[in-house]
């Protein structure tokens, strides 16, 4: 795929995920249902795509793939390259799903745009983790952005409004900050995967995701679908077979091709997409003072990516 294509992808999957939030409150169901749900019809669109196109599923990245003549060196080697993907499939497929639940957890307390908004405060959250795990340094630039960002977000949930029924918004600034916690665990595992392609790589981040939801689903609530509405149930379908088997396949497959910078940049499609849709489609509450720490958000984000060398965006 050339990189212009990709990029094209990338946008029209940014802007897709900017939608899902008009879909989520159409649903009257639990958030772990929902989510379920949507790994299961997503995977089962991927399944349906295998079998239509006659396309084989690539299991070599279990394998040690080395010649007869490979040095003891090279057959360790492989066999750690293996190891290490098998590892960040999981990690990334386990990430994956703790940021879906918390996100669509946190609709359930605030609004759509103050939920993504805050899921998307993870490339802070990735900075700062760097700091004291990884003892990286960070440029003047990025402090200031971390800081102008996190102002941000606080005008947002001083200005912001309930979108659930709830009153408890700080519940749902928490749940959206720890669903961008996960999701950057699923970015950065994703990119440290060598070999795999994306829709292989996609359907075992599912399959890792669908183990996981299913158990603390049927723990908590259980799954009962009885007396939903058609609106609703096509609802349900749509975020697990266009949001989810369509569109997150192809977010993965084009994050191959682009700078981890560029993917960076261009996922902030998705917040802005969801504000104006927040606002303008859901009619959410939202003041003077939240958008203006909405623009601030993404705003000093963007910009934070932007002023990021190569070598610290990877």
């Amino acid at each position: 795929m050339k990189e212009t294509k990709a990029r094209i992808i990338m946008i029209l999957s940014m802007t897709a995920f900017g939608t899902i939030g008009i879909f989520v409150r159409q649903i009257d169901l639990p958030p772990q249902e929902i989510v379920l749900f949507r790994v299961i019809f997503g995977l089962s669109a991927i399944i349906l795509f295998y079998l239509l196109t006659h396309r084989k599923f690539d299991l070599s990245f279990l394998k040690v793939n080395v010649s007869n003549e490979a040095s003891a060196e090279e057959i360790i080697q492989a066999r750690s390259e293996r190891r290490n993907n098998i590892i960040f499939i999981i990690l990334s497929g386990i990430g994956l799903a703790g940021g879906w639940l918390f996100f669509f957890t946190s609709y359930t307390y605030t609004t759509v745009a103050i939920a993504t908004l805050c899921n998307y405060f993870e490339p802070c959250i990735v900075m700062v983790a760097s700091i004291f795990l990884f003892r990286e340094k960070v440029t003047t630039t990025r402090i200031v952005c971390f800081l102008l960002s996190t102002a941000g977000l606080v005008l947002v949930v001083l200005g912001g409004g309930t979108g659930g029924g709830s009153s408890n918004i700080t519940l749902g600034v928490v749940f959206g900050l720890l669903s961008a916690v996960f999701y950057s665990l699923t970015v950065i595992c994703t990119k440290r995967v060598h070999g795999v392609d994306g829709l292989e790589m996609t359907v075992c981040q599912l399959i890792t995701a669908l183990c996981i939801i299913a158990v603390y689903t049927f723990a908590t609530c259980g799954v009962d679908i009885t007396g939903l509405p058609p609106k609703s149930i096509f609802c349900l379908v749509a975020i697990g077979v266009i949001h989810t088997g369509i569109v997150y396949s192809a977010y993965i497959v084009s994050m191959v091709y682009l700078r981890t910078q560029e993917v960076a940049v261009l996922a902030y499609l998705d917040p802005s997409v969801s504000v104006l849709s927040s606002v303008f489609v859901l009619k959410e509450p939202i003041n003077l003072l939240a958008s203006l720490g909405a623009i601030m958000v993404i705003g000093f984000m963007v910009l934070n990516e932007l002023k990021s060398s190569p070598k610290t965006s990877e």
